[in-house]
C-alpha cells in the first residue's frame, strides 16, 4: 500500500482522493505466501543478519541446462496460458522438492 501511495505523490496526485487504490484480492494461481528455499535445502548464515547463501546438490551442465530450459520453454509455448501438466511434470522431475499445492481460484473478472 505504502509503495502505490508513494508511486501516486510522486506524481504530484494524492492517493484516495484522485487516483483511488483497491484492494481486489490475489489472482488466479497467485499464492499468498513464497517459499524461496525450503529447509530440506538447508541455509547457511553470512556476516549479514538477514542474508543466508544455500548450495544447490544438483549439478548440470552448460548443455545439460539448455536442454532443461528448452524443455520448459516448449511447455511454456502451449497456448493458451501453456500446458499446465507439462509444466507441472518438469517441476516434480527438476525441483527436487516440488509439490502441488491447490490453486486459489477468486472470482475477479
Amino acid at each position: 500500500v505504502c509503495l502505490a501511495e508513494d508511486l501516486i505523490r510522486v506524481h504530484g496526485l494524492e492517493p484516495y482522493e484522485d487516483i483511488a487504490i483497491e484492494f481486489v484480492g490475489i489472482r488466479p494461481g497467485e499464492k499468498l505466501f513464497e517459499e524461496i528455499l525450503t529447509a530440506e535445502e538447508g541455509t547457511t548464515a553470512t556476516k549479514h543478519e538477514r542474508v543466508y547463501v544455500t548450495r544447490n546438490s544438483e549439478k548440470y551442465t552448460l548443455i545439460e541446462m539448455q536442454g532443461i530450459l528448452d524443455k520448459f520453454n516448449s511447455v511454456f509455448d502451449e497456448p493458451p496460458m501453456g500446458d499446465e501438466q507439462g509444466i507441472k511434470k518438469l517441476l516434480k522431475k527438476y525441483v527436487r522438492h516440488y509439490s502441488e499445492e491447490e490453486m486459489v481460484e477468486t472470482n475477479s473478472e
